[in-house]
């Protein structure tokens, strides 16, 4: 019988989020929410009685949340615009099939281009982590 222990799993995935927050923060969005949640925390959490330490571990908990969250809604934005734009694409190439037009061509051009770009973007966010 064999037995085998993995330790790198755990600490590769740490670094992956590490690496997600740090890419967040550079938001100039994300960096203002993430301040009044912790002004926020802060406010509500004024007592006397609670330890530094206690404090700590709940905040770190919150603004953990916080950035669960506020990855969650990028994606979501972020999927729905390729979405929309996926939608408007196909809908400009059906009629550019009925009724050819230059100015239209140049539409569906433009809008392969920006699809390009997100995806481009995505696949270099995904390297660098």
């Amino acid at each position: 019988m064999k037995v085998e222990i993995n330790h790198r799993k755990r600490n590769e995935k740490k670094l992956i989020t590490r690496k997600q927050n740090n890419i967040l923060l550079k938001n100039q969005w994300v960096n203002e929410e993430i301040k009044k949640e912790i002004k926020k925390y802060l406010k509500t959490n004024d007592n006397e009685d609670t330890t530094i330490q206690n404090l700590r571990d709940a905040a770190k908990a919150v603004l953990r949340g916080k950035f669960i969250a506020i990855q969650a809604f990028l994606k979501k934005e972020e999927k729905s615009q390729i979405d929309n734009l996926t939608h408007h694409l196909n809908e400009l190439e059906k009629e550019e099939q009925m009724k050819p037009k230059v100015s239209r061509r140049k539409e569906i051009v433009k809008i392969r281009e920006e699809i390009n770009k997100t995806d481009v973007q995505k696949a270099i966010e995904k390297k660098n982590q």
